[in-house]
């Protein structure tokens, strides 16, 4: 490398000097040797900056929240890290573009790369699966492994105070105060997680950072349900220090609450079209009749989480004017709106709301004329398809072959289907709140069409129907009746493809 320098500056040294004898020479002579002069410096400076390269590593310091959508220079910087992490091919760099685009295939590289390094991202914000954004906790372990700014040395925020609620009713809005510094004057972090995220599967509140030396968060929430909370509070400095504390609140009984639900209560899976009984408590006098709702819930709280929907689902009616404190149940049955007429939800996640006739269901079916039960969960009681593998948890090798494996139900005609079609899903980045960008599921993938129903699929891991290479990341196997999304069955848990 020495020679490389000093004959660099040999070079420019006669291209200096070269003036003092061109006097001889003609004009076309003197433009001839000045380009080939400039040419051969612009070949050693490219020369010089490779070797620069090599002698000093990738460093780059993210200062930004990443999303599906976005494209600058951090998500560029982001597709460099998650290539030596081996989550991304370096074949996204070849076409010359400034900027890359954070796309579906980005979220699940970095859900990859939240799981592997699990303990410092997940874990402590209480989350299970990986979220696919990057947000505080990603940032810091990014800057750990790539950021340009020396980390050696570097102290733990300190949090001076936090202040908040120690009683609250049952829907009263409470607001805690967090107070922080960082030691090196750089910028901080803050989330909440309160203890009721059950339905929402630990999603954290989050402020954006902020450069002042003190600085200090403030957070609101409320509590639908009775008993003991202890909100906990993070804050996270831009090199992955942290520091924590806790303040712990009593929700009291509401003594507005004019209905209380006893069952469905206990997180039970029940039986689409099994007979269960709905039962209440009403804590008022001189009271009449209720109106019944089943609500559906965002829960993502099972192992690696059911997928979360970006919008606030409404009740449905099951019974309304109904007298006394007991409902026999065909779970599932509801009835529309229009003419009366019956039907049954889909399998999944649901609470009963309670109300006094009459009353609009509140957030989550809360207010003081409603009351809702906890989260309990209805399946069908004749599924079609199961998928059997995979079936979460799994981790399989690209180009490896692995068997996917389902239970079909034999057809009750000659001509039914015999065939079904294989997609891959990939889990929907979770919007951080605040945050005010679009949740959106990501387009799923063909795997095979047509194939037969009652055999095992024989899969070229991280490959299409037209052989297309798929990123690493999380994904759900979907099997489903040939020419049809109606009648399918996916993964329980994600399973993951490794490079």
């Amino acid at each position: 490398m020495l020679k490389k320098y000093l004959f660099l500056s040999l070079l420019v040294l006669s291209f200096l000097v070269s003036p003092l004898i061109i006097n001889a020479e003609t004009s076309n002579d003197v433009a001839s040797r000045i380009a080939e002069l400039q040419r051969q410096i612009a070949v050693l400076q490219e020369q010089l900056r490779q070797l620069q390269g090599q002698a000093r590593p990738f460093c780059f310091t993210f200062n930004k929240n990443l999303g599906v959508g976005n494209q600058n220079d951090d998500v560029t910087n982001l597709y460099r890290a998650l290539v030596r992490e081996g989550f991304l091919s370096q074949d996204e760099f070849q076409d010359g573009r400034q900027w890359l685009d954070f796309n579906e295939g980005t979220a699940a590289a970095v859900s990859a790369f939240q799981l592997k390094y699990r303990n410092e991202i997940l874990t402590p914000l209480g989350l299970t699966s990986p979220t696919g954004y990057v947000g505080p906790a990603t940032r810091a372990v990014l800057n750990r492994l790539y950021g340009c700014r020396p980390v050696t040395g570097n102290r733990a925020p300190i949090i001076s105070g936090v202040s908040g609620p120690t009683t609250l009713k049952i829907g009263e809005t409470g607001t805690w105060t967090v107070r922080a510094s960082d030691p090196e004057n750089g910028p901080l972090s803050y989330s909440a997680r309160w203890g009721d995220e059950i339905d929402f599967g630990g999603i954290v509140a989050g402020v954006p950072s902020v450069p002042p030396v003190q600085q200090s968060a403030t957070f609101t929430h409320s509590y639908n349900r009775a008993g003991a909370s202890t909100p906990t509070f993070t804050v996270i400095d831009n090199t992955g220090q942290s520091a924590r504390t806790s303040l712990s609140v009593v929700v009291g009984q509401n003594l507005n609450q004019k209905i209380t639900v006893l069952t469905p209560n206990d997180g039970e899976t029940l039986i689409q079209k099994t007979r269960r009984s709905i039962t209440w408590r009403v804590n008022v006098a001189n009271f009449s009749t209720v109106d019944l709702y089943v609500l559906p819930v965002q829960n993502c709280s099972s192992a690696g989480g059911a997928t979360c929907l970006p919008y606030i689902p409404s009740p449905i009616i099951i019974e309304r004017g109904v007298a006394g404190n007991i409902y026999d149940w065909s779970v599932g049955m509801f009835h529309t709106t229009s003419g009366w007429t019956e039907g049954y939800v889909q399998g999944g996640y649901y609470k009963i709301v309670v109300c006094s006739a009459g009353a609009q269901p509140g957030f989550y079916g809360v207010n003081e004329s409603c009351d809702s039960s906890d989260t309990f969960t209805i399946v069908s009681n004749q599924p079609k398809i199961t998928v059997l593998t995979p079936n979460g948890g799994e981790q399989w090798v690209a180009s490896s072959t692995q068997a996917i494996t389902w239970v079909k139900q034999a057809p009750l005609l000659a001509h039914a289907s015999a065939v079904v079609d294989l997609y891959l899903q990939a889990p929907m980045p979770v919007c951080p709140p605040r945050m005010g960008c679009v949740e959106m599921m990501p387009r799923p993938i063909v795997l095979d069409k047509n194939v037969n129903a009652y055999a095992p699929y024989n899969w070229i891991v991280a490959t299409d129907i037209v052989n297309k290479a798929i990123s690493a990341g999380n994904y759900y196997v979907e099997v489903c009746e040939a020419g049809t999304r109606n009648n399918c069955d996916s993964s329980d848990n994600y399973f993951t493809i490794v490079k």
